[in-house]
């Protein structure tokens, strides 16, 4: 270890949004065409860091990463029992 990696320090910290969208149609042969329509949005927060060439975990290019909130909403087209029941 060389006196240059003793005194580097780092840090770094993030904020993402993932967002993800699932379509499903009903079969041709069914009695009612059905679509379900369902959006999720989820933030996450991370980081790492590194103080005198240590990690914040041991290991080289350690992150942490933590779930903030999850949104899941669902839509039904149309929106009749029939099709939230199939």
């Amino acid at each position: 270890m060389s006196a240059t990696n003793v005194l580097g320090s780092s840090a770094d910290v993030y904020v993402q949004f993932i967002h993800t969208e699932g379509v499903t149609h009903s079969s041709n042969i069914s009695l009612a065409p059905c679509t379900k329509i369902e959006l999720k949005v989820t933030a996450q927060a991370g980081g790492d860091a590194q103080l005198f060439g240590i990690t914040s975990s041991g290991r080289k290019n350690a992150t942490s990463t933590k779930d903030l909130f999850t949104k899941t909403v669902t839509r039904w087209n149309p929106a009749s029992s029939f099709c939230k029941g199939i």
